[in-house]
């Protein structure tokens, strides 16, 4: 029996001693193999966030954020530098929010706008977390201690997919690509559709829902705005693009929630609802993304937001 359980020691040793050489090697051998892909843009925005030491204003979400925002049209009209930090609905609210954590300065204004506010709290995709932060130290600091046990689980297969594009040398994006990093622009705004006036969507039955709000969203929000106020800063929530036509839900359901959520935030909702219903022809390509003229009327409507908030 000793030896069975030495036997196996030695097996166990072996093996993690295999799986740390593989991981060593692809961390300083292969490294990063989507820098040019758009969730590479974190880089930038992330980059951008640590480099203004005065008061900010930071936008939070998932793309409905990056995709939908003028940033230099806000920074003109409140004085005050703008970092975008949306980015990609499968990292999960949670992983948007520990973003900002990276520099909240006395004076910032956090405005988060969630398309939903009723998750889980988790990770959504682990592998798409690896592909996005990939060996980058600091960008590994927005995992959370319970971020770590699935990201990795998800760590062989985003290891072998990236073995896979280094060997075969495939760390480029091809031709014709629209979302890449190079479509960000120094704000964090994705501007790749500039010139994009119409809707390329088609909108369908049944596609469009109310939000939702849940205990998880809630408890970590009212933690998250404590540690915003505690550095000095302030957090408000506005509401994601709305898309308003044939298919639309009634308003009194999105009424209800906002007045739910409203009840349910230690922090100011600084928006009406109804002011972020746009028409189908503001849409780009997805049900959450805004055109270049959907992005601009909605940045209008946050700016008028913020300086009725500020200047009561």
């Amino acid at each position: 029996m000793k030896l069975y359980f030495k036997k196996l020691f030695l097996l166990l040793l072996l093996t993690a001693m295999l799986l740390c050489m593989a991981a060593v090697f692809d961390f300083t051998v292969v490294g990063n193999q989507y820098s040019h892909f758009y969730t590479a843009s974190l880089m930038d925005k992330v980059d951008r966030l640590c480099s203004i030491t005065e008061p900010k204003i930071i936008l939070v979400g998932n793309s409905n954020v990056s995709f939908g925002m003028d940033s230099a049209l806000l920074e003109d009209a409140m004085g005050m530098p703008v970092v975008n930090l949306g980015l990609q609905g499968g990292l999960g609210n949670a992983f948007h929010e520990e973003i900002a954590k990276l520099n909240i300065q006395p004076g910032d204004i956090v405005v988060v706008s969630h398309i939903d506010y009723a998750d889980d709290d988790k990770l959504n995709d682990p592998e798409l977390a690896w592909i996005t932060v990939e060996k980058n130290p600091r960008l590994l600091q927005i995992l959370r201690p319970k971020d770590w046990l699935p990201m990795l689980r998800a760590y062989p297969n985003y290891a072998f997919n990236c073995f896979v594009r280094w060997q075969r040398g495939w760390n480029t994006i091809p031709a014709g690509t629209l979302y890449i990093r190079e479509g960000v622009n120094t704000y964090g705004d994705f501007v790749m559709r500039t010139g994009q006036e119409t809707s390329t969507y088609q909108f369908r039955a049944g596609e469009l829902t109310v939000p939702q709000v849940g205990d998880a969203c809630m408890t970590r929000m009212n933690k998250l705005n404590k540690y915003i106020c505690d550095k000095g800063a302030r957090m408000v929530v506005s509401y994601s693009p709305i898309a308003d036509g044939e298919f639309t839900p009634d308003r009194e359901a999105y009424h209800a929630f906002a007045a739910e959520l409203e009840s349910r935030l230690d922090c100011p909702v600084i928006s009406d609802i109804d002011d972020y219903f746009f028409p189908y022809n503001c849409f780009f390509d997805t049900k959450y993304h805004l055109n270049e003229v959907g992005a601009r009327l909605r940045t209008e409507q946050l700016i008028r937001d913020l300086q009725n908030w500020l200047n009561p």
